[in-house]
């Protein structure tokens, strides 16, 4: 009984609870809320959440869900030894308040990195990147699979490989004209976009890394970290209507009381424009 009880424990949920809530001031990977006013970002006092990254946000019914992966819990022998695909993620109705969920994955393998839960003409998908074995899958020329999955209502599943690649992190895909229009970081050294499924990608940015993608009008919004002359990521907006032709990028925020505003992705509720990003204090 004991180890059926193990078996059921929901670790990914588990680690995404202790992720939730202030921690330390000089903590790692705090997560804050930016918040638009009179034309710039004003940073919440208070981060709402620590040991989260890898960050991407959507509109799902009346939530606003943030999913990530959560460093706050050190995965134990039981999940080593019994892998479960799930993806951890933050929700919140009014931005103030959050609460942990976790959602199941059926899907071959057993890695899931990087996850981009995104909605599109089929329903909510959830894309992610699956490298097995140790190691950073952006180096070393390891090839990777970017994996898409859709939501059956109880879980993702339906899962087939778009694109295989070496390394392939952050996926970001967006609907647009009538395709999906998938950005990633390569190589930790560049943000490119695969127009079509299995196709070959092209770089947006050099210099940048962990995209976000959205739509406004009949345009592509793209954010991306990248570093300042000093070394910190600051957030910056490129647009295109074509995904070919893109706008000069645009540093959004450079707060200097955050050391860093890394993994940068937008939101909005109630009409409210909301950026999120991952201060990771050293």
């Amino acid at each position: 009984m004991l180890l059926l009880a193990l078996l059921a424990c929901d670790s990914v949920l588990t680690a995404t609870q202790a992720s939730l809530g202030a921690p330390d001031p000089a903590a790692p990977l705090q997560v804050y809320t930016l918040r638009a006013a009179g034309g710039a970002w004003r940073r919440d006092v208070t981060p709402f959440a620590h040991a989260f990254s890898s960050l991407h946000a959507v509109a799902w019914g009346d939530d606003l869900v943030l999913a990530g992966l959560s460093s706050a819990r050190p995965p134990s022998w039981l999940d080593e030894r019994f892998p479960k695909l799930a993806v951890g993620a933050l929700v919140t109705r009014d931005g103030a308040t959050w609460a942990a969920r976790s959602y199941a994955v059926d899907a071959p393998g057993t890695s899931l990195i990087d996850p981009a839960i995104v909605s599109g003409p089929e329903g909510m998908e959830l894309w992610f990147v699956q490298a097995e074995g140790l190691g950073d899958p952006a180096q070393g020329g390891r090839t990777v699979d970017l994996v898409r999955t859709r939501w059956n209502g109880e879980r993702f599943d339906r899962a087939e490989t778009w694109a295989t690649g070496k390394g392939l992190v952050d996926p970001a895909p967006v609907w647009f004209g009538g395709a999906w229009r998938v950005f990633a970081t390569r190589d930790h050294a560049a943000v490119v976009v695969i127009d079509a499924k299995g196709g070959p990608p092209r770089e947006v940015i050099g210099g940048a890394s962990v995209p976000f993608a959205s739509v406004e009008g009949d345009s592509v919004v793209l954010l991306a970290q990248r570093p300042t002359n000093g070394g910190r990521m600051v957030p910056v907006e490129l647009r295109s209507r074509d995904t070919r032709q893109w706008s000069p990028p645009r540093v959004l925020v450079d707060d200097p009381s955050l050391q860093t505003c890394a993994s940068p992705v937008t939101g909005r509720l109630g009409g409210a424009a909301l950026l999120f990003c991952v201060d990771e204090r050293r």
